[in-house]
């Protein structure tokens, strides 16, 4: 089941059936018209009157990341386990229609964006695809046009691992484009404690290798002891580094404090 919600008050506005299996991935237009569903099988729907658009044959597995292109043409997806992205046409009459290119990975993607940019007096659009990978790898794409995307070798974003809670890049977002097959980035990197961010420009066909930066992060240290008016006064200051940073996302135990009321007070410990 699909529900449309109001964001502001969480009231359910419309439900409806669109899988007869459970929905795996689901993504909305840029300009809220069309919305796509995957449950190994992908259907865009209408926005306004929730009624299928396409169908494309889809994925055999269920799909993990799905997007839409900037201009709402084309439709990416990765399913769980598959090694490439797969781009469907949108707006086309043909039912059970197939992709019509695949961009090989050599590990499965956990994010997909794209961007698109018009030519200068010209109506053909280029395309600018970002993907990262299991490992942390981020992948970039450029073509002229989608059948030129087919016969590229995407150029490789990655990040040197200095402790071992390292993850390499897990998020990355294309931000711009400053020429013709170039552009910026912004990735996210290193550990989940201390991420680093960091805006990148990418030429295409050149690989870029990113250094996690030495500046400790300061997180406030408070003192449970003392009331919350002396806290107000008084903070401590700890520094967050690498040697002391990697235990930080443990779960802490709950601690009970003095003269608090336990439930079971009839018990012993």
């Amino acid at each position: 089941m699909v529900c449309k919600t109001e964001a502001s008050t969480g009231m359910i506005l419309r439900t409806f059936s669109a899988f007869s299996k459970a929905i795996s991935s689901l993504c909305v237009s840029s300009d809220g018209k069309m919305l796509a569903m995957a449950a190994g099988q992908l259907k865009p729907f209408s926005c306004y009157d929730n009624k299928k658009m396409q169908k494309f044959s889809g994925h055999p597995v269920g799909v993990r990341c799905m997007a839409f292109t900037e201009d709402g043409s084309y439709i990416l997806t990765s399913g769980v386990g598959e090694r490439h992205i797969a781009i469907w046409k949108t707006g086309l009459a043909d039912q059970n229609q197939g992709a019509n290119c695949v961009l090989s990975m050599n590990h499965p993607a956990i994010f997909i964006d794209s961007k698109t940019e018009t030519g200068i007096g010209s109506d053909q659009k280029r395309f600018y695809i970002l993907a990262v990978s299991e490992p942390g790898l981020c992948y970039f794409w450029y073509g002229a046009d989608i059948t030129d995307l087919r016969d590229k070798k995407p150029p490789k974003v990655s990040a040197a691992r200095v402790s071992k809670g390292d993850l390499g890049i897990f998020g990355a977002r294309i931000q711009g484009v400053v020429k013709e097959a170039s552009g910026h980035m912004v990735a996210t990197y290193s550990s989940l404690v201390k991420p680093c961010f960091e805006r990148v420009s990418r030429c295409y066909g050149v690989d870029v290798r990113l250094e996690p930066a030495q500046v400790e992060a300061l997180l406030p240290m408070l003192d449970h002891s003392v009331s919350q008016k002396s806290r107000d006064v008084k903070t401590q200051v700890t520094a967050l580094n690498r040697t002391n940073a990697e235990d930080a996302i443990l779960p802490l135990p709950k601690l009970y404090a003095p003269g608090k009321k336990r439930k079971h007070d009839g018990l012993t410990d």
